[in-house]
């Protein structure tokens, strides 16, 4: 089976040469956080990533609102620039998760929505990351009319659980990542990258996450 990393400026300096050797093929970095707030370490990452033989993908945390109301179309704009602007090889990731902002479920089914649609009209089809325990919480976003995007979901589990609705399958699955709340065995470790990085199983081929000539 064939795993990814996902890094960001919380991940500091990394060597992605040891990364590429140690088996794989590809990282997300991060590029944006809401409006605004690009990742500080976004240009360093791709370049040292590409420089490496990785293919790579950026992403972006979407923010239904964060103290004020935000625009998800103009979120989606930032992180198509950055995608073009580095260089990015795979479909651009659309980071939905517990961002402190306190949004209804209602607010983040058309954030989601707008963020994907406004990427689409910018010819990048998007994944789609969430955690399998925020998603179920938000009975608006298991009813709601997601398109099929592929789901990158993050689950600290044993064995996976049933795919969260309105998915009928998991593309990416994040079983390992950081933090010392985590039991040791999900905590991933990855050469090149110092202290704990997320890592994720690769459940369909590489090809289907790049980005379409």
């Amino acid at each position: 089976m064939t795993d990814i990393i996902d890094v960001s400026e919380c991940n500091g300096l990394v060597d992605f040469v040891p990364v590429r050797r140690s088996g794989i093929p590809a990282a997300y970095i991060k590029a944006t956080e809401g409006l605004g707030t690009p990742d500080t370490m976004l240009d360093t990452h791709a370049l040292c990533a590409r420089a490496a033989g990785l293919a790579f993908g950026v992403y972006g945390v979407c923010y239904a609102r964060h103290e004020k109301k935000q625009d998800a179309a103009a979120q989606a704009e930032e992180l198509a620039e950055a995608h073009h602007r580095v260089g990015a090889t795979l479909r651009p990731m659309i980071d939905a998760e517990d961002v402190g902002t306190h949004a209804t479920g209602k607010e983040w089914l058309e954030a989601i929505m707008l963020y994907a649609s406004a990427l689409e009209s910018k010819g990048l089809s998007p994944i789609v990351y969430t955690g399998l325990e925020w998603w179920e919480s938000f009975p608006e976003l298991a009813a709601g009319d997601v398109p099929p995007y592929p789901l990158w979901l993050a689950a600290y589990l044993d064995k996976m659980r049933p795919v969260p609705k309105p998915w009928n399958r998991v593309s990416l699955w994040q079983y390992q990542g950081g933090g010392p709340t985590l039991p040791d065995r999900f905590r991933g470790k990855c050469p090149g990258v110092a202290g704990d990085v997320d890592r994720s199983r690769l459940l369909i081929p590489l090809e289907q996450l790049r980005v379409a000539a």
